[in-house]
């Protein structure tokens, strides 16, 4: 079945958002193929099974808990050529837990739309990516350890003073729950 697609990357995340162009059927197998290049065979990279009907309903979501601006220590910074220059700001987002009726909590994803280069957030224009959910239950905007191999999405490190995002929890059917500012001062 054919399918728009979009791709998105946000530190060492790549997510493809592909979207049908007509309805699936329910309680069905679906395989994710990508169409290969000349003289290449066709493979999957991903398999889902649709459940009895469609998901009509977003995620339901209180928001955000705690904002905060992390920084690596000088000393961190000296001692391991790893660590991010401590001048490259990173923010943390506490979350309140997310509740959806068919995507699992761990499986639902947080579109991002960050300021433009006036610090304007515009929620109308393309979201600017994904991020998901840590284990300790918070996101990272920016990039915290260069171990990840992380491009510097967000520039965080252009802004100074007030910084504000926009947070939106999304379930695997696409539907984006209520959202959220994320406000911080960035020095």
């Amino acid at each position: 079945m054919p399918a728009s697609r979009q791709d998105f990357q946000s530190g060492n995340m790549h997510v493809t958002e592909m979207i049908p162009v007509a309805s699936l059927k329910a309680h069905t197998l679906y395989v994710v193929t990508l169409e290969p290049d000349p003289g290449e065979q066709r493979s999957s990279i991903a398999t889902f099974e649709t459940a009895a009907g469609p998901d009509v309903t977003a995620p339901l979501w209180e928001g955000i808990s705690a904002v905060s601006v992390k920084r690596t220590s000088r000393k961190e910074a000296e001692n391991c050529n790893r660590c991010p220059d401590p001048n490259k700001p990173w923010i943390e987002i506490d979350l309140k837990r997310p509740t959806d009726d068919t995507t699992p909590e761990e499986e639902i994803l947080y579109a991002v739309w960050l300021p433009d280069k006036n610090g304007q957030v515009d929620e109308s224009k393309p979201l600017t990516t994904y991020l998901r959910r840590l284990p300790l239950g918070h996101l990272v905007l920016g990039v915290r350890d260069i171990c990840m191999n992380a491009p510097e999405e967000s520039g965080l490190q252009s802004f100074k003073g007030p910084f504000k995002a926009i947070l939106r929890p999304v379930d695997w059917a696409g539907h984006m729950g209520p959202p959220h500012e994320v406000r911080a001062v960035l020095k």
